[in-house]
């Protein structure tokens, strides 16, 4: 770049805090800086007459291009910066390549340990806390730490002084619960301790959270003092709190990724995390396309794939009827999303197509020598689409287990017959939840054992392989919304998802927090409607009666992809979530905190429909608008006429089935008796309304039945292993 364009480029920065990276032409860091207005620091260094120093004309002189990461706060940048000068140590930099000025705070040792600073951690039994930006800062930290858990900032030692002379001006002043007078005990003061232990390891939330419980106890047992002095604790730690957000808010090395999409541009970002500090960005620009395609929403969502294009085209090409995967097609004053033209006539098959070829190329990528081999549970589509998509799979091998009679016939039909070298199918006796929990218990029990060579891995959305190709249609279908001039760019639109397992709505979800305008995400269930009360009440409850329903693929009580929200919606708070988890797992319920579930209800809504409702609704779609669907969609539809949006958004109703997987209950709707023959029921159902019967469901009465094997839910494991065995 020319120092005019990189002029321009520097005065286009906003007037925020930040750290800025100057680079050469090779691309190497040469200078990292910070500054509480970006725009004015940076532009100072390319404006002609700049009174610069030798060393910064030569910097200035070297720089090719230079990026930003903006922050909170003028402290968040100063942590930044001395994080991004131990990684790039850029020789323009003559400060902070060691660990001088980078200050920590040591918690001591003892009976009252204390919190001071140091220069660098000793080898010694204390705990370190750092590094911070510099000492000012670090003292300014120990000050409030003691102040929130009004700890002893004195010279006194403890047991020695207390009670040797009268509480100091910090206790008067309210800052010191006056430990000096052995009231509070020590057993208060290392709790206290503890408490500040969890703050500085960037664990507030948690602690909050423990606060206000205990808060709320004291003030039901009419203890108000203690309760106000826990308040007033809450409130002080909530504030030093936002300060660490940056900090403290990802304590693991990770990267965060996210993608954006405007009328005119596009961007892509990951921020790099280490040890909880922001240490780099990568961001990439370019022109918004006018077209958007499956490869590059998902090279987007999976940068680690270089061939995404590749590995879409071998995925789609020759099982979907069109290029058009997941047409949107409207129905009276609603839109609904047709996800089920590929090879199983239904929704799984737009990301079980493509998760084989991503399983193979992360394979490959890790140099792994064994096959992987995939363990499903199936509640009736999931099965088909994973064998469909893993059949034959060079590297692979697949295991699907499916409820006994728990599936529809066709659904039954089109996994006994399943053909492939590499697959098996077997039917467990218990319901959809119990074939799930086996599997997670083959995978816990597989943990650490030989099994001669493979992996296992999922084609379940507990897969998040599974989810990252469902968010696509929903961005897909807002760009068709968008061409059809039905809304702008930017405009809300509201999705209604039928859902048992929580995975397909997850993804809406993720789309959404990628940044794509949505409105609410409407969870439609059947008569299991475990989730309807969750979203509305925030208890989720498994304890019920477990209903058979003419929308199988939503017989579930136990909701996997559940845990993966709460994590979202709690900000990553593992220890809560896992939690939740446990009581679930013992007592068969949990309650989540008011909290929570006020942002689980700013982003969801939800509505339930029983058997007799979805019929009602086949019917009417039939005679009303001639549009034939299965009860699936029957039960979306019936949720998204019962939720009210006031917002105007359109409203979009994912259909993630074809009829023809179950006639028995489209032609009873209907008002035609079903009879016994499946496929018989198929041919009637097309002679009365005229479709066509999909062509993988028309032939399935030509194929053999090749898999028959039913065992009990507790001899899954013995099963697993004994297939792998046998290769």
């Amino acid at each position: 770049m020319t120092k005019q364009e990189l002029l321009d480029k520097a005065n286009d920065l906003p007037l925020a805090p930040g750290v800025y990276l100057m680079m050469d032409k090779s691309g190497e860091v040469i200078y990292v800086g910070k500054a509480k207005k970006l725009k004015n620091r940076v532009s100072q260094y390319f404006q002609e007459g700049s009174s610069h120093n030798e060393k910064t004309r030569r910097m200035v002189a070297q720089v090719d291009h230079f990026d930003t990461i903006f922050v909170s706060s003028e402290f968040e940048a100063l942590i930044l910066e001395n994080s991004l000068i131990k990684q790039h140590m850029p020789r323009y930099n003559i400060l902070l390549k060691d660990d001088k000025g980078y200050p920590f705070v040591r918690l001591g040792t003892g009976h009252y340990p204390r919190f001071t600073m140091v220069s660098k951690p000793a080898d010694d039994d204390a705990l370190y806390f750092g590094p911070f930006g510099g000492r000012s800062e670090t003292r300014a930290a120990i000050d409030a730490i003691c102040a929130a858990f009004r700890l002893p900032t004195c010279s006194r030692v403890f047991p020695r002084d207390i009670g040797k002379e009268r509480p100091c001006l910090n206790h008067h002043m309210g800052r010191c619960d006056g430990f000096c007078r052995g009231t509070p005990d020590e057993e208060e003061y290392l709790r206290r301790i503890g408490q500040a232990e969890e703050l500085l390891g960037g664990h507030y939330r948690r602690l909050t959270r423990a606060l206000r419980e205990e808060m709320e106890r004291e003030a039901e047992a009419l203890h108000f003092e203690q309760a106000a002095a826990l308040r007033d604790r809450v409130r002080a730690i909530e504030v030093l709190g936002k300060r660490q957000k940056v900090i403290a808010g990802i304590c693991a090395d990770t990267d965060i990724w996210g993608v954006y999409r405007g009328a005119l541009k596009c961007g892509s970002a990951v921020l790099h995390i280490e040890d909880g500090s922001v240490t780099g960005r990568d961001l990439n620009l370019f022109a918004a396309p006018q077209d958007e395609s499956e490869q590059m929403i998902l090279s987007a969502l999976l940068p680690d794939f270089p061939h995404m294009e590749d590995i879409v085209r071998r995925s789609y090409n020759g099982k979907f009827p069109t290029a058009d995967l997941t047409p949107l097609v409207p129905v009276g004053d609603k839109y609904v999303l047709e996800l089920y033209h590929g090879p199983t006539s239904a929704f799984k098959d737009v990301a079980l197509s493509v998760l084989p070829r991503l399983i193979g190329a992360a394979a490959k990528a890790e140099g792994m020598a064994g096959d992987v081999v995939i363990l499903t549970a199936t509640s009736g589509d999931t099965g088909k689409a994973a064998l469909e998509g893993f059949h034959d799979v060079k590297g692979t091998r697949i295991i699907v287990f499916y409820p006994y009679g728990g599936v529809s016939a066709v659904q039954q039909a089109q996994m006994a017959t399943q053909t492939g070298d590499n697959v098996k199918v077997c039917a467990v006796r218990g319901n959809f939840d119990d074939a799930q929990t086996g599997v997670k218990q083959v995978f816990a029990a597989c943990k650490g054992r030989d099994l001669h060579g493979a992996m296992l891995s999922s084609a379940n959305s507990i897969n998040i392989g599974r989810l990252a190709p469902q968010v696509v249609y929903y961005f897909r279908a807002y760009g068709d919304l968008v061409k059809a001039g039905r809304i702008a760019l930017g405009d809300k639109v509201n999705f209604v998802v039928p859902t048992g397992n929580f995975g397909d709505i997850l993804a809406g979800y993720l789309a959404k927090r990628l940044g794509l305008p949505v409105g609410k995400l409407i969870c439609a269930s059947n008569a299991n409607n475990v989730l309807t009360e969750f979203i509305a009440t925030g208890r989720y409850d498994r304890r019920r009666p477990f209903y058979k329903t003419t929308s199988p693929s939503m017989d579930i009580l136990v909701s996997s992809n559940l845990e993966r929200l709460l994590y979202l919606l709690s900000e990553g708070d593992c220890g809560y979530v896992a939690g939740l988890m446990e009581q679930l797992n013992r007592e068969g319920h949990y309650q989540v905190s008011s909290r929570l579930l006020e942002r689980l209800q700013a982003e969801f809504d939800c509505a339930c429909c029983d058997d007799a409702g979805a019929a009602e609704v086949i019917r009417r779609l039939w005679q009303e608008q001639h549009y034939l669907c299965d009860p699936h969609t029957a039960v979306a539809w019936s949720a998204a006429e019962q939720v009210r949006l006031e917002d105007g958004a359109p409203v979009v109703v994912l259909s993630t089935a074809s009829p023809y997987k179950f006639p028995a209950a489209v032609l009873s709707a209907l008002g035609e008796e079903p009879g016994d023959d499946e496929f018989a029921m198929m041919d009637k159902l097309s002679a009365l309304t005229g479709t066509p019967i999909p062509k993988n469901l028309a032939t399935l009465r030509e194929k053999q039945v090749r898999h028959k094997d039913v065992i009990d839910k507790d001899a899954m494991l013995d099963y697993v292993l004994g297939k792998i065995q046998s290769k």
